[in-house]
């Protein structure tokens, strides 16, 4: 019986390998634009200190000009003074006249290159920026499939502990928790990656916040901490904001208080109705959102017209987990018609979703190798057909040596 508890650790285990690449791919981004903005402020740095430099330089010569003219002007009076009629001014005097101050200094102040660099490299990062590849959308339609799969078997726990109470029933539910790990190592891997494209987002867009409450009139302390309150439920809420706006903290916040929410309206008001009605509502409803996980990164790709920053190795990772799976699931199904035991009938709404979520990741697959491929699909294609170039080479030349030897042998029997 090793076997299916090592299967089952593999199959909790199994989000870490599939999205990995591509929290690795991000943070590849992230260093990437790390070095860019170290780069613009070296050059900043060395552009103001050169013209620091000139600047002193100028008004060095500036403060010998003026002096050169005070020295000229206290001898010419000491010479008129002592009648020495006979002295003509220096022909050339240099200093004479106005001050001549350079025509490009400074037609650029510090501040003004560092905003210059600045605005470049930030026009670089919106390069950048449409290679984050991945939907957010995608993100949250995981995260919360798989904590409604986590309610679910919560509500699978509390039907036990009901029919357990009552004496006569004594079969209680099958809690398969190789899905509750697996849920949770998705939820882990989904935060990572979440994290991960909030912070490339925060370098890319320096956003100005605007607190909602600054309009506020109120004096009495506690208007004030309500409409603190609601302006900052209204944020958190907000779809536009959950989109494009929130910081990491912020997701988590969400997060925490929705699963509350969900956990006492389905506790206190859902479960104590409708028993198993409402548990298998929570489960259909979390295969539904699991199988469509790919449909906002394929209208991603589609509106956007490419598919950069998006690593092959994870849209590779939905396709092989979700063949998996539906083996898995059909083998559970399979095993449950022949000895009785488990959920045949729960089996096969896993099966049925997987079969949907194939389709869409065959979708994303073309997407990504003939459609709108990536620079990575590119040279992964490329390197791809050299390697099978070179075997072909390989082998063509391997059938020459053994022509070679077949003739040889036949000339000298």
């Amino acid at each position: 019986m090793a076997s299916p508890s090592l299967i089952g650790w593999v199959f909790a285990l199994s989000p870490f390998p599939a999205y990995l690449p591509q929290y690795f791919s991000l943070m590849r981004q992230l260093a990437v634009i790390d070095y860019g903005e170290n780069e613009d402020n070296d050059r900043s740095t060395a552009n103001s200190t050169s013209l620091l430099r000139s600047h002193s330089s100028e008004s060095v010569s500036i403060e010998e000009q003026l002096l050169g003219r005070t020295i000229d002007r206290g001898l010419d009076s000491l010479r008129k003074r002592n009648h020495h009629h006979d002295y003509s001014p220096p022909s050339a005097a240099p200093h004479s006249g106005p001050v001549h101050i350079p025509p490009g200094s400074p037609s650029k102040s510090p501040h003004s290159e560092r905003c210059d660099i600045h605005n470049g490299s930030s026009s670089n990062n919106t390069t950048v920026a449409h290679g984050v590849g991945l939907s957010r959308a995608t993100v949250f339609l995981l995260l919360s499939a798989h904590l409604l799969r986590i309610f679910y078997f919560y509500g699978l726990k509390l039907e036990n502990e009901r029919m357990l109470s009552s004496a006569a029933v004594t079969k209680v539910l099958d809690i398969q928790w190789d899905l509750v790990g697996q849920s949770i190592c998705m939820i882990i891997m989904q935060l990572l990656l979440l994290w991960a494209m909030t912070k490339m987002r925060k370098k890319l867009n320096s956003r100005k916040t605007i607190s909602d409450c600054s309009t506020t009139t109120h004096t009495d302390g506690s208007w004030q901490l309500l409409a603190i309150t609601k302006a900052h439920f209204r944020r958190l809420l907000s779809p536009y904001n959950i989109l494009t706006n929130h910081s990491f903290l912020e997701y988590l916040e969400l997060i925490l208080l929705s699963s509350l929410a969900t956990k006492l309206i389905f506790e206190y008001h859902f479960y104590p109705r409708y028993h198993m009605r409402v548990i298998d509502t929570l489960k259909n409803t979390s295969i539904a959102l699991e199988s469509c996980l790919a449909v906002p990164q394929a209208i991603r790709n589609y509106s956007k017209g490419n598919t950069d920053g998006l690593n092959a190795i994870m849209v590779g990772g939905w396709l092989i987990g979700d063949i998996l799976k539906l083996s898995y699931f059909s083998l559970n199904m399979l095993w449950s018609r022949i000895t009785g035991v488990g959920d045949a009938a729960g089996n096969i709404v896993f099966v049925f979703g997987c079969v949907f979520a194939l389709a869409v990741d065959f979708l994303v697959c073309f997407q990504l190798a003939f459609w709108y491929p990536s620079r990575e699909a590119i040279e992964l294609k490329e390197g791809l057909s050299l390697s099978i170039q070179k075997m072909r080479t390989s082998g063509s030349l391997e059938c020459c040596k053994l022509l070679l030897r077949c003739e040889k042998r036949t000339s000298n029997p």
